[in-house]
């Protein structure tokens, strides 16, 4: 292998490498230099990973394992060998389908999206949402009440689920004495569970590496690929998937995750500028349709109407009819979650030189989300059973986009002046003024991927400007206001 040693090359210029030649050609083509057999360009050794980064992504690690492990637990005041002789359970699907923790970080996930929904149609609130910090605590608060909420709702409907087992004669009741207090009981337990993500979460942000809300969906995502894979073996071995078709989904998911990916990262050339080029807070739509899909399920488990079950079998994902309505709620909502993305600097831009390129960002946003929703439809007619082992959408991108965030700010305390740790220097919900505030610092941002594609349906993840110890003393000093204790 021969280099070309001349900086001035165009081959260098463009890429940053010295340009690379097989054996026998000795002289570069593109300036004529004189190859040489040593890369002229060094490679810059690594440094060692510091002892603050190495400390917290073991404790980040730890935190996973043991939600991992309490996803383990069975649930409580049943019998479960009638669950599992009347599903045909093992005692860890149990647990994973009933158990205190089976719903994961769901529950406060609605209830945040919820109670921004009502923040962003209070006039007060909205104006309030995103620089005023006592304002932003209280909507937390709300939203951490209205998640317990929403999970012992869910836990009641799992409890009424559980009470059937047995109902028809078909085996052994689950429950001995079904009936209030078992449900309650069932209810407090599910819900302190479902808790148990919160503590982990603000563990992560106080003591690992990542965003904790994020870390503990990525967490919770992965909990899903052991059985993910345990599915996958049952229908080989039952013949309803060939080792070919197995391929196919490998390398589906392979390469839309490697799409993804490269969609993301696209702005990382220009970090600083605005309009962003992919302002995907267009996902809402794939939230929305994913609510509307589960909806009549959910309502047929408190009242029992024949039709909530109907309208649950003709939207199947991966089906046509659901494949047009998310079709159809893209439509809808795009444009007008694109526009909000930038509405506090609509003027700015509708007048000023980057309304082309912000015309653009919403193109690509929707397009990017076609193609998204059509990676489902596309295998769902050659292989039925890719909308059941196949990644959705929303797992898809949230987990490549909480990933980019966590290579970020690992990279970014990986290389830290001195070895030293990373502390949050500010705290935005916006996600322009936290580019902004990088471009002036030259800091990381911690989240900012995942916030980009979620937006104002992603304050769980609150974007923290990432720096060392002494930028937030000047940063505290010149501007008190700036950090969130």
């Amino acid at each position: 292998m021969s280099f070309c040693p001349n900086p001035e090359c165009r081959h260098r210029q463009r890429t940053g490498k010295p340009a690379e030649f097989r054996e026998g050609i000795t002289t570069c083509p593109d300036c004529a230099s004189a190859l040489v057999e040593e890369n002229p360009v060094k490679p810059a050794e690594r440094p060692p990973c510091p002892p603050p980064l190495r400390r917290r992504i073991l404790f980040s690690l730890a935190v996973a394992a043991v939600l991992w492990l309490a996803m383990l637990i069975p649930p409580p005041f049943v019998f479960l060998g009638a669950l599992q002789d009347a599903f045909d359970w093992t005692l860890i699907e149990t647990a994973l389908n009933t158990g205190p923790l089976s719903r994961g970080p769901n529950p406060f996930l609605i209830g945040f999206v919820l109670v921004e929904i009502v923040a962003l149609l209070v006039p007060r609130l909205r104006r309030r949402r995103h620089g005023d910090a006592p304002v932003r605590g209280k909507l937390n608060i709300a939203s951490l009440a209205l998640g317990v909420v929403v999970s012992m709702l869910g836990a009641y409907s799992i409890a009424l689920y559980i009470e059937s087992v047995g109902w028809y004669g078909l085996g052994p009741a689950a429950v001995e004495n079904p009936g209030w207090a078992f449900r309650l009981g069932f209810m407090l337990v599910s819900a302190a569970g479902t808790c148990l993500y919160v503590v982990a979460a603000q563990l992560i942000n106080r003591f690992g590496v990542g965003s904790g809300f994020a870390v503990v969906i990525l967490t919770f995502m992965l909990s899903e690929v052991p059985p993910l894979l345990f599915l996958i073996w049952h229908y080989l071995a039952d013949g309803a998937l060939s080792p070919l078709a197995v391929l196919v989904l490998c390398a589906a998911a392979a390469g839309a995750f490697a799409g993804v990916w490269w969609f993301l990262h696209l702005p990382d050339k220009h970090p600083g500028k605005l309009p962003l080029r992919l302002p995907t807070c267009g996902l809402f739509p794939l939230e929305l349709a994913f609510l509307i899909m589960i909806a009549p399920v959910t309502l047929n488990q408190y009242f029992e109407f024949e039709w909530f079950e109907r309208l649950a079998g003709l939207f199947t994902p991966g089906n046509k009819a659901y494949l047009l309505l998310e079709v159809g709620l893209m439509v809808v909502f795009v444009p007008l979650v694109s526009s909000m993305f930038y509405w506090r600097r609509r003027k700015a831009f509708a007048a000023g030189e980057n309304r082309a390129e912000w015309r653009r960002a919403r193109i690509h946003s929707a397009v990017f989300l076609a193609c998204v929703i059509g990676a489902w439809y596309l295998l769902y007619h050659p292989i039925r059973v890719a909308v059941v082992v196949f990644p959705s959408s929303l797992a898809l991108v949230g987990s490549c986009a909480i990933i980019s965030d966590l290579a970020a700010e690992i990279r970014a305390r990986w290389h830290a002046a001195g070895g030293g740790d990373l502390v949050v220097l500010e705290t935005h919900q916006d996600v322009a003024d936290a580019i902004e505030a990088r471009v002036e610092k030259g800091v990381v941002i911690q989240g900012l991927y995942y916030r980009s594609l979620t937006y104002f349906f992603g304050p769980f993840v609150p974007l923290k400007i990432l720096g060392p110890e002494t930028e937030r003393e000047l940063a505290a000093a010149n501007d008190p206001s700036t950090l969130e204790k």
